[in-house]
């Protein structure tokens, strides 16, 4: 199988005009429904400060991946090839997706076994020479097999091709590379801010997950068990003041002005359905609140089933943080 146009993955900066999760070749579901493997987001983490969202010349860094799964996750192997943007073909045009004309330096591939709660990374170092400045970017090209592999990645097209019985998935992010870290955007910290479920803690679920028969886990902050024939659950989040960064823009007479950030958070979830994302600011208080609707009690095993929620930070200008909440779903 092979994927010649890919999905925008979120996360990472992208150049004006590329659209997240582009519908063009995309083989993404809904966006707030996980009904099967696949990757939503990813982040880059420069070893010398991980809170920084942008990159330096010659740092080594690693980039993040995030792979949900309504349970087990399929094997995924991966592979990753980046390049300056400035490579990119100057004859695709705006509509086209990004390529590069010479790959610039590959990095080992990646797999991962069925897991459920797999990890997937790439370490990687940065050129030494390559451009720095607001307007020069590190593109980036990830292309999966889901189910089987190795994937075969052509960033010329681009395209990703995979053995017939796996999934092709092509991604491309590009991220900030700066001459000096002063001014550098930096990531949100969801990991550490309070999330609620119908004004009760809600905390990270515990490492040994029940895949089934979940009633039998005593319910717990990290794995609360909910009736489905209860009003509809209200999920309260959070971030602080520092998530919001201010930084340098111009208002709509090209006046130069200082900006603050707001965080776009995106919401995943296995079973039932919410909105897809929820915006926090200033003006909301550094607070958002989503409703989740189970789906009907009389669909649900009496064993319970298990719920997995993930909630995706988007500062929208490279800085990106997610956690996992989880819980047990009863008639």
């Amino acid at each position: 199988m092979t994927i010649s146009r890919g999905s925008r993955l979120a996360g990472l900066l992208l150049p004006a005009g590329f659209l997240l999760a582009s519908a063009c070749g995309r083989t993404f579901t809904a966006a707030d429904f996980v009904e099967r493997t696949r990757i939503v987001a990813s982040r880059v983490v420069p070893e010398a400060d991980p809170t920084r969202a942008w990159l330096l010349p010659g740092e080594h860094a690693t980039v993040e991946l995030l792979v949900v799964s309504p349970g087990v996750s399929d094997a995924l192997d991966a592979v990753l090839t980046a390049c300056p943007a400035s490579l990119t073909d100057p004859q695709g045009g705006a509509a086209s997706p990004p390529r590069c004309a010479a790959p610039d330096f590959s990095v080992p591939p990646s797999s991962l076994a069925p897991a459920l709660a797999p990890r997937l990374s790439f370490e990687l170092d940065v050129p030494v020479d390559i451009p720095t400045g607001l307007t020069d970017e590190l593109l980036v090209f990830v292309g999966s097999c889901i189910g089987a592999g190795p994937p075969v990645l052509d960033t010329r097209l681009p395209g990703v091709t995979c053995p017939a019985d796996a999934r092709a998935e092509l991604y491309d992010v590009a991220v900030h590379v700066l001459a000096s870290a002063l001014g550098a955007n930096h990531h949100p910290s969801l990991s550490d801010e309070p999330f609620t479920l119908n004004m009760e803690d809600w905390g990270e679920p515990p490492a040994d997950l029940p895949l089934e028969n979940c009633v039998a886990t005593p319910s717990s902050p990290g794995l609360p068990h909910v009736s489905a024939s209860h009003p509809a659950p209200m999920i309260e989040l959070a971030c602080s003041a520092d998530d919001l960064e201010m930084y340098p823009a111009f208002d709509a007479d090209r006046h130069a002005i200082v900006a603050r950030e707001s965080l776009t958070i995106r919401h995943y979830v296995t079973s039932g359905s919410m909105p897809g994302t929820t915006r926090i600011d200033e003006a909301s208080e550094l607070m958002g609140t989503v409703t989740w609707t189970p789906p009907a009690a009389m669909t649900l095993p009496a064993e319970g089933t298990l719920v997995r929620f993930w909630f995706i930070a988007s500062d929208h200008r490279g800085g990106t943080d997610w956690v996992e909440r989880d819980l047990c779903l009863t008639p």
